[in-house]
């Protein structure tokens, strides 16, 4: 009993150390142009409408994927089927482009007890600077992205600053302002135009922002804070020449 109760402390102190005895993985899925899915995964069938996909805590290795175009609770398509590999101990980002190819654009250390050393979550501000979580973008002192991005608290509160303005063109103003002197992520820009009422405004903001947007690669997020494709295709046309 003694020698087996010392052979458990032993594991479970390697286990402290390595993260690795019950390494899982994880799986972020969206659509380029941000229509609305549903997700058949392995057996299990999730239904949309969603415009994003995320299953935490699951095991690494081959899973079968299929993309369904969902239209309220009508699917209408498949976007995508295939098998794909997740790696262990990894939380992978991929989008379905225009091909219906699935591009992974992200993939970071997971492991699901969150130590901050190891793996911070992908959506708060922190992870968008965290070097570990973007080697690529955020290990150059001089990157205002390093630290410029604003804080979820700021954000939170320019998004009630703005929501009490009456007048469309005082919104506008507020948000460029804001933009001016701070970093954004995606997700941060598809907020402030859906703090818009008019899609030429939303169209604006969108353009105005990108010059500003840190993670440009996952600028296709902003997509779903559109009401018409033909807002869309105009911002694709507008990044193409101002890249």
């Amino acid at each position: 009993m003694k020698y087996l109760k010392m052979t458990l402390n032993l594991f479970i102190l390697l286990v402290l150390i390595t993260g690795k005895a019950y390494s899982t993985s994880a799986f972020n899925l969206s659509i380029n142009d941000g229509r609305p899915f549903q997700v058949v995964f392995d057996n299990e069938i999730y239904k949309g409408p969603m415009t994003e996909f995320n299953l935490e805590k699951i095991s690494g290795g081959k899973h079968y994927l299929k993309v369904l175009s969902a239209s309220g609770v009508i699917t209408t398509g498949i976007l995508f089927e295939d098998y794909i590999q997740i790696p262990d101990g990894y939380k992978i980002f991929a989008v379905i482009d225009d091909n219906f190819k699935m591009y992974i654009y992200k993939k970071i250390n997971y492991n699901n007890f969150g130590w901050t050393n190891t793996i911070c979550g992908y959506n708060c501000t922190c992870c968008q600077n965290c070097p570990i979580c973007n080697p690529g973008n955020r290990n150059n002192e001089n990157d205002p992205c390093l630290y410029g991005i604003m804080k979820d608290n700021d954000f939170d509160n320019l998004k009630s600053l703005v929501e009490t303005k009456s007048f469309e063109n005082t919104k506008i103003d507020f948000l460029k302002t804001a933009i001016d002197d701070n970093y954004f992520i995606s997700l941060q820009v598809k907020e402030m135009m859906r703090l818009l009422s008019f899609e030429a405004s939303k169209l604006e903001i969108a353009k105005y922002a990108y010059k500003k947007t840190c993670d440009k690669e996952n600028y296709f997020k902003v997509y779903d804070a559109f009401t018409f494709e033909s807002s869309i295709t105009e911002l694709r046309e507008w990044i193409k020449k101002n890249k």
